[in-house]
């Protein structure tokens, strides 16, 4: 590849004034540095590449460009631009083989159809360009057999691509059919053949085409059996059409729901269940998902999961998890696939420990203890499997201590749970059978875990196995002296065992051990008390002192007042006081008008306060946005605090500033800020909103820069720092503010209609009265099918007039949540419609009411009161099951009572289950370590938290199958509504019975009242029929 002179030069000028330019340097200069302490910074790369790019320093971008590849995958936009350089200055031989080299690299991060393409197309230019002078060593690299090499892994990688496929495929075909068209053997006949059948044979979007095109092949090159060949390849041809149509909805689904990754998992397990479906088409499928969603550690769980069981090959498994890491560095459960799979392929005389120290590179795993468990859970069990091998316990115990040391030196209080020291113990006790050394590592454990009864229960249990019942006695007894976080969970323990194992003088001194002890664990309970009574006095004693200083910042205050009132009399003399004109009393009222609106500019309306909160603390909360003048806090009658105040500041200014503070924290309440009274509109600001979190302020500046001036950009902040996703942009002039709400309704954000208007705070202060009430020309819908169109809807409510607007409600996804309003442009065509209310509409009876918008908002904060209060009794409560048919509410209500106070407790029948309610939180856990595991009436029970994920789905009633018989009993009745006044038109549809469900029986055997055990084998019984 030739180069002018000439080009040559002014390509040396042009580097040479960037290298000049002492900007650029130092941007070059302050990124270098910044990756030098944190590689693993994703953007810094990004622009450090640009940056380099942009001065055409082409060895220092090559650098940058590896040392990005070393800790990350990049995109397919960063490697075209990386393989367009380098095919750039590829002359020789080692320049063009470096360039193949970064192929290689470029299609392993992601599945990449414009990546595949330009690679085929740099082999076929390289191998067409060759002549006789080439080379002998560029000859051996842009073989035929290499070029057709590359073009069936190209193919192999993209086959099963459904809409792309052909971008791959078609320039292979033409390869191959350049080679036939020169040389006319039977051969490359039969290989242009093969390839064509195993295209017919593969369902893809061009199949069609493909077909023809093969016809045409054979018409040319073998016509005399043409019928024969046709006929064979037909029957391929049809199968593969036959398939086509069920993946086009799935194709159509991804594009319509813009890649979702729901669309895609759809997409996949219908793949999976279709026997006629080859599994390369999953593979492939999984790979389209990963260059779209490659940050979702789940989706890349899943396709490990899927590799294992039909492609554990080598060469595939041990890849994929490793991209699995450079993409989630994060994720434990990815962590320990690498682990698994680098033993199952490579064996155990690895070195296990690189892996760990790869995966802590990144920092990542680091910050969360759950995900680095995982890794260590991965590690114990190569360790393991590695000394059940070689038999080397200095080498499992050296792999133990590493692991714990790995995870304190992330947290230094380490597990919790001490799940890998009791892994390391059951390893030593039953697969190294060293009970001595099982032993000191409990004694060790002990150490460190003293005060928590779990560890000395499991302890306990370790001696009784493996001990004398003497030993454990003394065990019990050096526990019973521990101050530890449960200590009647070991007094319980030590009488069980004695009534199991002891004497009845060792029994009498258990007694009278755990007597003494309980003793000393009340009058420690006592001093707690104590402490907290001085905490309390001296926090009573503080707030005392601080409404003594409001005391006296009122009395200053008052006094300020007098000397202003008096400083003033002065001023305007007696003449003044004692001859006021009508000239003088409009000019007093001016002034004092225009003294009420610049006072009212610079006070802030406080609201949602904590009625404990003071003046002091109020006037403390705001002192950093600028001079308090005045703090007023609203009372009633009784002097309690109404939960709102004014804060007078020193300038509007300030009062601006403070209104930041809306949404933030004070006493334990969100408080709501804004300046008082309503501000009427500012004709120089506009209000901007309905733009997505990551939208920041130079991205609003750019939209509007071009209407004017801009003087200041706000945008509040939630009390976590993130953007409220709506902005107040202030111009120099009024005319530039009038214009730039031409862009309201615009989009640029895909489904985000921008809103621009002029700022008017009074508008969201004062609601419009019209929308208090129902809107007697909107309707509100609700109940019709997800998959109904807004064109479904208009066609079913125009016949009843014309309509002005109709909306389906999206939920977060963008997808319909089956209600939805439709706006008329006359009320009396509403009325009518109303009609419609329970109309069967595609299967589903619909609700048509008048849309109220204060039962939206009731319903919301009802909704969310409820959900409130729903998460308060989960936490506050146990799930029992396992429950004897005998045991009573009042049974249960004793046993439980011992660990706290009971709130509620109700029994469920029909799943032998109760769930209980505290007072306190904290007694949950009690309930849970107190009683799981026990007897009740003779039953063992199960206890846990309700918020518990087993609980919660333990605490769901199964629904019987549809194809299953279901009693009379379960089915629900169909509520009857009223018949509305304006339906005349259509009838209402009436539920039938349930075609299994009995008929209703008066005799007394009906009657008569069933116990748990009748309702539960009637239950059983229905679903197993």
């Amino acid at each position: 590849m030739s180069v002018s002179s000439d080009s040559s030069s002014s390509d040396e000028m042009e580097i040479q004034e960037f290298e000049l330019d002492p900007g650029l340097e130092k941007k070059v200069s302050e990124l270098r540095e910044q990756l030098g302490g944190n590689p693993h910074q994703y953007e810094l790369h990004v622009e450090y590449i640009n940056t380099l790019r942009s001065l055409s320093v082409f060895e220092e971008l090559k650098e940058a460009r590896e040392k990005m590849h070393q800790y990350f995958p990049l995109t397919e936009s960063l490697w075209l631009e990386w393989l367009q350089d380098e095919i750039a200055v590829a002359v020789d031989v080692e320049e063009k083989e470096r360039v193949l080299t970064l192929f290689e690299k470029a299609v392993d991060d992601y599945l990449s159809i414009e990546i595949w393409l330009r690679y085929i197309n740099y082999m076929t230019e390289e191998y067409k360009a060759m002549d006789g002078s080439s080379s002998e060593a560029l000859q051996t690299v842009f073989h035929l057999d290499k070029v057709r090499e590359v073009y069936h892994r190209a193919v192999n990688a993209t086959g099963h691509h459904y809409k792309l496929s052909h971008v791959i495929w078609n320039p292979f075909k033409d390869f191959e059919m350049g080679l036939l068209e020169s040389n006319h053997s039977v051969v490359q006949y039969n290989r242009v053949k093969e390839l064509y059948l195993k295209r017919i044979s593969t369902p893809h979007e061009d199949l069609e085409n493909t077909f023809a095109q093969y016809s045409t092949l054979v018409t040319n090159y073998s016509n005399q059996d043409y019928e024969a060949e046709m006929i064979a390849a037909n029957s391929i041809y049809t199968k593969a059409m036959n398939l086509c149509t069920q993946l086009e909805q799935y194709e159509a689904a991804i594009a319509q729901n813009g890649n979702d990754l729901s669309s895609y998992r759809a997409y996949i397990e219908y793949l999976k269940k279709n026997k006629e479906i080859d599994v390369f088409y999953v593979k492939t499928t999984y790979e389209r998902a990963l260059q779209i969603h490659c940050l979702d550690p789940t989706l890349w769980d899943e396709y490990i999961v899927y590799l294992l069981g039909h492609f554990r090959i080598q060469s595939v498994v041990p890849k994929v998890c490793e991209r699995s890491v450079r993409n989630c560095p994060w994720s434990g459960d990815l962590w320990s696939h690498v682990v698994r799979t680098t033993e199952s392929f490579r064996g155990v005389e690895i070195d296990i420990n690189a892996i760990v120290e790869k995966s802590l590179q990144s920092g990542l795993l680091q910050s969360n203890i759950e995900e680095l468990m995982k890794l260590s859970f991965g590690y114990c069990d190569f360790i393991r499997h590695r000394f059940q091998q070689n038999k080397d316990a200095e080498s499992l115990r050296n792999g133990f201590l590493y692991i714990l040391q790995t995870i304190t030196n992330a947290f230094p209080d380490g597990d919790p749970y001490c799940r890998v020291e009791y892994n390391w113990i059951n390893t030593e006790t039953r697969i190294v059978e060293d009970i001595v050394k099982a032993r000191k590592l409990w004694d060790s454990l002990i150490k460190r875990k003293g005060g928590e009864s779990d560890v000395w229960l499991r302890y306990i249990e370790f001696e009784k196995q493996h001990n004398t019942v003497s030993k454990v006695q003394s065990i019990f007894k050096q526990a019973c002296q521990k101050q530890m976080d449960w200590p009647e969970r070991i007094f319980e323990a030590w009488l069980s065992f004695e009534h199991e194992a002891g004497s009845i003088e060792s029994l009498e001194l258990a007694y009278s051990r755990i007597m003494q002890q309980r003793k000393i664990l009340q009058q420690r309970e006592e001093q707690t008390r104590l402490i907290e009574a001085d905490a309390l006095q001296r926090e009573s004693e503080k707030r005392e002192k601080r409404l003594e200083k409001d005391r006296e910042f009122r009395a200053k205050r008052r006094q300020k007042e007098k000397e202003k009132k008096a400083e003033k009399r002065k001023l305007e003399g007696p003449m003044a006081e004692d001859k006021p004109d009508e000239h003088d009393e409009n000019s007093a009222s001016k002034k004092q008008k225009l003294s009420k609106t610049r006072k009212d500019d610079f006070t802030l309306f406080v609201s949602n306060l904590n009625p404990d909160t003071d003046e002091v603390e109020l006037a403390e909360f705001f002192k950093d946005c600028g001079s308090v003048v005045d703090v007023r806090i609203v009372k009633d009658k009784e002097g309690a605090s109404k939960g709102y105040a004014y804060v007078e500041f020193a300038s509007e200014e300030q009062a601006q500033t403070a209104q930041s503070k809306d949404g933030h924290t004070l006493n334990g309440r969100d408080i709501s800020t804004h300046v008082s009274p309503e501000k009427t509109s500012d004709p120089k600001t506009i209000f901007v909103c309905n733009f997505s979190r990551t939208i920041e302020e130079n991205w609003i500046r750019e939209l509007f820069k071009s209407f004017g001036e801009i003087e200041e950009i706000r945008m509040p902040l939630t009390k976590e720092g993130r953007s409220r996703c709506f902005a107040y942009v202030q111009f120099k002039h009024s005319q530039s503010a009038e214009s730039a709400v031409s862009l309201n309704g615009q989009e640029f954000e895909p489904g985000k209609p921008l809103s621009v208007a002029i700022s008017d705070p009074s508008k969201k202060k004062k609601p419009n009265p019209s929308q208090e009430v129902a809107n007697q020309k909107t309707l509100f819908v609700a109940n019709f099918p997800l998959k109904t169109t807004k064109e479904e809807l208009e066609s079913l409510f125009q016949q009843y007039g014309a309509l002005q607007e109709v909306r389906i409600v999206p939920n977060e996804d963008g997808k319909s949540k089956g209600c939805g309003f439709v706006e008329y442009q006359d009320e009396n065509c509403a009325r009518t419609a109303l009609s419609l209310n329970e109309y069967n509409f595609n299967g589903r009876h619909i609700t048509v009411t008048v849309a109220d918008p204060l039962k939206l908002v009731d319903r919301k904060k009802e909704r969310k009161q409820n959900a409130d209060e729903k998460s308060r009794i989960e936490s506050h409560s146990v799930y029992v099951k396992g429950l004897s048919e005998q045991t009573t509410i009042v049974t249960l209500r004793a046993e439980f009572k011992k660990y706290g106070n009971i709130r509620n407790a109700r029994l469920i029948p029909e799943k032998n289950a109760a769930i209980v309610e505290y007072f306190e939180e904290s007694d949950v856990g009690k309930a849970v370590l107190g009683l799981n595991e026990t007897v009740i009436d003779g039953q063992t029970i199960h206890v846990e938290p309700s918020n518990s994920d087993l609980a919660k789905l333990s605490n769901q009633i199964p629904k019987p199958s549809p194809a299953m018989p279901v009693p009379t009993a379960l089915l629900p009745r169909r509520i009857q509504r009223p018949a509305t006044k304006l339906s005349t038109q259509k009838p209402r549809v009436v539920a039938k019975a349930h075609p299994l469900a009995s008929p209703p029986t008066t005799s007394s055997s009906a009657t008569s009242s069933k116990s748990n055990s009748d309702f539960r084998d009637l239950f059983l019984a229905s679903r197993q029929k």
